[in-house]
């Protein structure tokens, strides 16, 4: 019986997901308020269209050998409607806000000479350009100190920087210097200059790519690979962005993500000198099983097994603290992540398991804080979307869209990165360096 309950969930959610999501693109000419919506039930729902059957057919998940089983029963169920809720209330809103004549453009004239004109005047700002060499510089002489530090070692740079970094609170610039580098160059691609003075930027992005690729890190190149999607629908339009040269361009993107994948349990002297083989059947297999969308039921299952009991807003307690910085040694609350660990699997904290966006919002609110969640993640979404006649907040709705991903796999904390330093202060330095002249004619 449950089982059945659980696929009619499924059934349902992602009828409806299909359904809005065609409705979006279609009401919008766009992707910028769809993408969000794919991405909460790829990583919330997706899933358990596997795990349901791997469960059935007596299999386990290995992070259930080191944590604890997810059984199909009423917890399981649970779940999947904790995750309905959230994705619903989310895309209801997101319609709204598609369907609503105050947030579509009535008419758009020269938007593509519109777009093209304002990356041209910031590709060709050597200021601009400078601030990016900049970025990367301080992403790339900080990174190489772990990078050194793996390679005497003889470890993968990737556990390395992730579990026991020789940066500490260095590791924050870094990540901040790193990304908002690959977002601002992402979108200077789509100037009309020759390539060779594209290689300006090209450049950069390699050795982006590279330190990346050597540290394991791929969350950003995701990221950065969406927000490219979005830019190029929103210059061209969805249907050309279906032509076979494109749909090449995005697998071979996403096969060299999936590298990273592969390569960053190794060593950088593996790396280097080419000791490793490249499986690709079980290299894009290993994407589809990927742990990610199974972190999700993970999760919320063990918040309703185990009953964990509320934090009542310990994660904007800890939002709060994070203004000041962490080298002052001022005690911030626990964030929600490592509550869950400490509730759940106190004896593995070390195990990486990502906790899902609406789990965290449970976790302080119960379910009263998953729709409010979902609500918060929309508006915010809407705010940036109603404006978007001005350039810089057209870029800056794309940003929050594509960075999404780094918002649903972690708890409210996540918006300090996501919609401060992803997506706020990006679009305030392309503002800052247009001053922003001239908006789109509505």
């Amino acid at each position: 019986m449950i089982v059945y309950l659980c696929y009619l969930v499924l059934i349902l959610i992602t009828s409806f997901v299909i359904i809005s999501t065609v409705k979006i693109v279609r009401k919008t000419s766009s992707i910028i308020l769809a993408i969000p919506v794919i991405i909460i039930y790829v990583w919330s729902i997706y899933g358990a269209w596997s795990w349901i059957p791997m469960k059935l057919s007596g299999q386990t998940h290995y992070y259930e050998d080191v944590l604890s089983p997810v059984e199909i029963d009423y917890y399981y169920l649970g779940t999947l409607i904790v995750y309905s809720i959230f994705l619903f209330v989310f895309t209801i809103y997101i319609l709204y806000v598609a369907n609503h004549p105050r947030f579509r453009f009535i008419s758009i004239k020269d938007k593509q000479l519109w777009i093209k004109d304002n990356i041209n005047r910031l590709e060709s700002n050597y200021k601009f350009i400078i601030i990016l060499y900049v970025l990367l510089f301080v992403f790339v002489f900080f990174s190489v100190k772990d990078l050194k530090e793996a390679l005497s070692m003889g470890v993968s740079a990737y556990s390395l920087s992730r579990f026991d970094s020789t940066l500490g609170a260095v590791g924050s610039l870094i990540t901040f210097s790193g990304d908002t580098f690959f977002l601002l160059s992402v979108i200077l691609l789509f100037s009309d200059r020759p390539i060779l003075i594209k290689m300006k930027i090209l450049f950069p992005i390699l050795i982006y790519f590279l330190v990346n690729l050597l540290l394991g890190n791929r969350n950003m190149l995701l990221c950065g690979l969406i927000l490219t999607l979005i830019f190029y629908v929103e210059l061209y339009g969805i249907k050309k962005a279906f032509a076979i040269k494109n749909i090449a361009l995005c697998v071979l993107a996403f096969s060299l993500i999936l590298v990273i994948n592969t390569l960053r349990g190794l060593s950088i002297v593996d790396i280097m000198t080419g000791n490793f083989t490249i499986n690709i059947s079980e290299m894009l297999m290993g994407a589809n099983n990927s742990s990610e969308k199974y972190a999700a039921h993970i999760s919320m299952y063990y918040v309703l097994n185990k009953d964990v009991p509320l934090t009542y807003g310990s994660s904007f307690l800890n939002l709060i603290s994070s203004i000041v910085p962490s080298f002052l040694g001022a005690e911030r609350p626990i964030d929600i992540y490592t509550y869950y660990i400490m509730q759940t699997a106190p004896w593995k904290p070390e195990v990486g398991v990502t906790i899902n966006h609406a789990t965290g919002w449970f976790l302080n609110f119960g379910i009263i804080g998953v729709v409010l969640g979902a609500l918060v993640w929309a508006h915010v979404l809407r705010l940036f979307y109603s404006k978007r006649i001005k350039f810089h907040y057209l870029i800056g709705c794309m940003y929050f869209s594509a960075v999404s991903i780094q918002l649903i796999r972690n708890g409210p904390e996540a918006y300090k990165g996501v919609l401060l330093m992803e997506s706020i202060i990006p679009m305030m330095m392309i503002y800052f360096f247009l001053k922003n002249k001239k908006k789109i004619t509505t």
